[in-house]
């Protein structure tokens, strides 16, 4: 049974900062009120509009907009305070990339914890999506954030839905609120170092993040498609501890109901527990019991929709033996019941 995550807890009052804004509309709307043409990024912490961000960061933080679609945040800054803030979404993609540091967050009711390792998040906001992100005092955040039209990915770039998993599917298409967590390949992670490192200013700067943008959506694309294969392929492991991870993520995908417990899985690739689970942290972002969840919820997700199957069936096949437990772990999961995927539901 998957273990049960820690709840998401905001900083103590006494040391909050709290930043309420109304989402991806205000940034566009703050974005537009200070761009200049040929200017570059936008500098956030720069802008009177937030004069409190001095007390608060200390780093850079900039917003750019890509064809004219897309809402783009680059932030490379250390926290000084605790705060949170709290993005009112709706019809539209967000898509985080965690270079290093992070936050935690809760999106469309679904809390992910920070783990420090470098992922992606893609998170589908149907009307009233909302997002907060609870920054700590002493982290040093590294990430690019988008909010993006899901027909950008579908007609832009060509993005085959029928290649990717139904629950990558249901968030494109904005049929359900719900995240997705996926690792980052080596690819990825150059080309996200150099949107955050663009090393022009003005016009020079915007013709680079704009072919970087493109690059990084492209090879993001493919990621969709087939995350495991993405990272097995391409990162910075020594090859033996390529191998192994290649091994684990085997032996979980034919063992998901039942999956050797930590002990018994690291012995069966040959390392030691510790080794194993640090490596595949640091290579997926995600922790063992984690990325189990996940996988188990995006099945679940799928045999669901195929019809075929009871709920109990699939909450079965999937390891959980009480349909009570895998309909709490499902709904706090997509945010709504197993029964309302099954064929017929309306949903």
């Amino acid at each position: 049974m998957p273990n049960k995550a820690k709840s998401l807890q905001a900083p103590t009052p006494a040391d909050t900062v709290l930043t309420a804004h109304s989402g991806e509309n205000e940034f566009i709307e703050l974005y537009e009120r200070h761009y200049r043409p040929g200017m570059g990024p936008v500098p956030l912490f720069a802008l009177s509009d937030y004069p409190e961000t001095a007390n608060i960061f200390e780093g850079e933080y900039y917003l750019w907009r890509y064809h004219k679609t897309c809402s783009i945040g680059i932030r490379d800054f250390k926290v000084l305070k605790n705060f949170s803030i709290s993005s009112n979404l709706q019809n539209v993609l967000s898509l985080e990339f965690i270079l290093s540091g992070g936050v935690d967050v809760e999106l469309c009711g679904h809390e992910i914890l920070n783990t420090g390792m470098p992922r992606a998040y893609l998170t589908s906001h149907q009307k009233k999506g909302q997002q907060t992100r609870i920054y700590r005092a002493g982290d040093h955040i590294k990430s690019v954030g988008l909010w993006i039209p899901p027909e950008l990915l579908r007609e832009e770039f060509g993005l085959e839905l029928a290649q990717t998993s139904a629950a990558i599917q249901d968030i494109v298409n904005l049929d359900t609120q719900s995240t997705a967590t996926l690792p980052l390949s080596g690819k990825l992670l150059a080309i996200l170092e150099d949107v955050v490192n663009n090393p022009f200013k003005g016009m020079r700067a915007e013709k680079y993040l704009e072919g970087k943008i493109m690059e990084l959506l492209c090879h993001f694309c493919e990621l969709l498609c087939a995350p495991q294969e993405q990272v097995e392929v391409d990162n910075s492991l020594p090859r033996h501890k390529a191998q192994a991870m290649k091994a684990v993520l085997q032996i979980l995908k034919s063992n998901i109901a039942h999956p050797p417990d930590p002990e018994d899985l690291a012995r069966q690739v040959g390392m030691s527990r510790s080794t194993m689970t640090n490596t595949f942290k640091a290579s997926f972002g995600l922790t063992l019991g984690n990325y189990l969840l996940q996988r188990r919820m995006e099945l679940s997700h799928e045999l669901l929709r195929g019809g075929k199957l009871s709920v109990m069936e699939v909450a079965i096949t999937v390891g959980y033996e009480d349909q009570s437990a895998f309909g709490r772990a499902y709904k706090k999961f997509f945010g709504h019941a197993p029964r309302e995927d099954q064929p017929g539901a309306g949903h």
